[in-house]
């Protein structure tokens, strides 16, 4: 070996014994962190369902990636569908985490392989979904998960007629609410509430109702927002505000969810006009 290459040799020698304990140490894990607020959204696509009527429903949803935060998108360029219509009924506001068949869009029989796309951008992040009658996408939504038996989604009763208020005077809301006793939760133990903030409330699985705004320009405060129901119906008062046109949720879960499978709860939603403080509330028109 001349003088040059046994130089070289040893430079690499040396480098190699430098970065040997630098390579030795492990490197740090990286974990997902649970953030209360400032992150993003993105729409979901959960299948579609063909009706009687030989039209199909295409189920969508989203996840708010915030534990805590909740978002309004207001419908435009940043909360929007195409082709045709950018207002297909989505939600403006955004509750968090994992929200499931949140709404659907009906499309007709002679759909094929049409398509709609969902864009939401929150943060400067820009995120789309695609729905089809792509056959990997069907689903029945009233079919729960092997071993809880032929579970059915709760049945809902709740007036769905406009409503109209004064700003100062607020809303009481009741609905009815009865289930089919599937599953045996003693024996079946779910996964979890169907939502992170409502399962803190209340340890266990149990038939929850919670309320919600879907859309409307101001706070809504629901008092409760989420109750455990025991007689048959889940009642709150709701109070607004800012005057305007809202839309509230209520969404009934009966305790089974599992992830994959899209049964079982119910989502009823109501429009509300809010007239400003003092205001007299006429009747809606019809």
């Amino acid at each position: 070996m001349d003088r040059r290459a046994g130089a070289i040799f040893g430079v690499l020698i040396a480098v190699a014994a430098w970065i040997a304990p630098l390579a030795a140490q492990k490197a740090p894990i990286r974990q997902q962190s649970r953030h209360a607020i400032g992150q993003t959204v993105a729409p979901i696509f959960e299948g579609w369902v063909k009706l009687p009527n030989g039209t199909f429903d295409l189920y969508f949803s989203y996840m708010n990636r915030n534990y805590e935060e909740e978002l309004d998108i207001p419908i435009g360029p940043n909360n929007r569908f195409e082709p045709g219509e950018i207002d297909r009924g989505q939600p403006t506001h955004f509750m968090p985490r994992h929200n499931r068949m949140v709404f659907a869009i009906n499309v007709p029989a002679d759909f094929g392989k049409g398509t709609v796309t969902w864009t939401l951008t929150t943060r400067g992040n820009t995120e789309k979904v695609t729905g089809s009658l792509n056959p990997l996408w069907v689903v029945d939504p009233f079919i729960g998960p092997p071993g809880y038996g032929s579970n059915k989604p709760p049945v809902v009763t709740l007036d769905l007629a406009p409503r109209r208020v004064t700003l100062r005077a607020g809303l009481d809301l009741s609905a009815g609410v009865t289930d089919d006793g599937i599953p045996n939760l003693k024996s079946f133990p779910p996964t979890g509430l169907r939502d992170d903030k409502v399962a803190r409330e209340f340890e266990g699985p149990q038939l929850i109702a919670e309320w919600s705004k879907y859309r409307g320009p101001g706070n809504v405060a629901f008092a409760p927002s989420a109750q455990v129901v025991t007689n048959g119906t889940a009642a709150t008062k709701a109070t607004f505000d800012t005057p305007g046109e809202y839309v509230l949720q209520l969404v009934v879960d009966d305790g089974s969810e599992v992830e994959g499978f899209q049964c079982c709860w119910t989502n009823r939603k109501i429009r509300v006009t809010v007239d400003g403080a003092g205001v007299s509330a006429p009747k809606p028109k019809e």
